[in-house]
This record gives structure tokens, C-alpha cells and sequence, in this order.
């Protein structure tokens, strides 16, 4: 049995009212095991529930300027650890404690692109240190996948949309992310 199975196991069994002594003879672990796993589940469920809150309240001040402290927009994003850690290292060289979900998208896709600009100027992530097509995707993928509210989501599909058509235009790769959240209706808008 995997340690995941395990520990849900582990957590069901004690949700139910089963002694940690019986937990520990059940799956042969220590008594201090038992209560890591219940500590870790219970962490867990913090965590869920503190991004919930922090991610409804994005969502219902629908105020894409508004500043927030950095480490409530890294903790919506969901990134896995690698990432939010090259996401961390680039705001602390640059100093950044507050951020606006406006000032995100304008690290990831400029607001406005222009013919001639280049692909740094149209993706200005991409020109930070530890950040590559890896983590550029992980990133617009992440961002994407969160709901923060209407007007977020209106600006971010114009941007994903207008950076599309200009790696079109330009013959550029468009990076299979950009092709997968769901912006084939910006294709067409000029």
C-alpha cells in the first residue's frame, strides 16, 4: 500500500473514532507517525481552506488594481514548489512586496502589443532570470486556471488572445499552453 493510500487510510481511520494505538498496530507505523500524518492532513485542510477565502476575496473585489501583498497572489496561483520559488527569487530581486492582479498579467503578456515589438516585449517574463518556457508556461497555466473575477477575466483572455495572433503573425511557435485555455475566441477579434 502507497503512502498516500495509507495515510488517507490513516486519517479515515481516525476521522472514525479509532484509537491512535490501533491505527499504529493496523499499519505498523509509530505513534508519532500516526500524529505527523493527522498534523499534515489537518495542515492541508488549513491551507485549503485559507486559499478558498483569500481566492473568493480576489474574486469579489473584481478590482484588478487593487495591490495585494505577493504572497496572497502566489498562494491563489496554486504553483507547484519549484515555481513559486523562481517566481519568489523574481520578486524579491525586484522588490516586490504588493502586486496587482494587473501587474501580474503585465509580467506574463504586455497589455499592449504592437507590430515590431519583440518577443521579450510581448512576454516580458521570459526576459527574468529562472524564468524559461517551462516556467512561463507553468505560470500563464496557472493564472489561467484560477477565477478572480470578471474583469480579470476579461483582460487576461484579451491578452492571451492578442499574444496569440502575434506569434501567429510573427511565425513564432505558440506554445501549447496558450493553445489549450480556451481562447480560440480571440482568435478572430482584431
Amino acid at each position: 500500500m502507497g503512502d498516500t493510500k495509507r495515510d488517507s487510510e490513516v486519517v479515515r481511520m481516525r476521522k472514525e473514532g479509532i484509537s491512535y494505538k490501533q491505527i499504529c498496530e493496523r499499519f505498523r507505523i509509530s505513534r508519532s507517525r500516526v500524529g505527523q500524518i493527522i498534523s499534515a492532513f489537518e495542515l492541508e485542510e488549513q491551507q485549503r481552506e485559507r486559499f478558498q477565502q483569500v481566492l473568493q476575496t480576489l474574486k469579489s473585489t473584481n478590482n484588478i488594481d487593487k495591490k495585494w501583498p505577493k504572497e496572497t497572489i502566489m498562494e491563489c496561483l496554486l504553483l507547484p514548489k519549484v515555481f513559486a520559488w523562481r517566481l519568489g527569487r523574481y520578486f524579491q530581486r525586484e522588490n516586490i512586496v504588493e502586486l496587482s492582479l494587473r501587474d501580474l498579467m503585465d509580467f506574463l503578456i504586455s497589455a499592449d502589443i504592437e507590430p515590431g515589438q519583440g518577443l521579450f516585449q510581448v512576454m516580458p517574463a521570459l526576459m527574468q532570470f529562472n524564468v524559461g518556457r517551462k516556467t512561463y508556461a507553468v505560470l500563464v497555466r496557472c493564472v489561467s486556471q484560477q477565477d478572480f473575477g470578471e474583469a480579470f477575466e476579461t483582460e487576461w483572455a484579451m491578452r492571451i488572445g492578442n499574444v496569440v495572433r502575434y506569434l501567429q503573425r510573427t511565425h513564432a511557435y505558440v506554445p501549447s499552453v496558450l493553445q489549450d485555455i480556451g481562447v480560440s475566441p480571440w482568435l478572430t477579434r482584431a
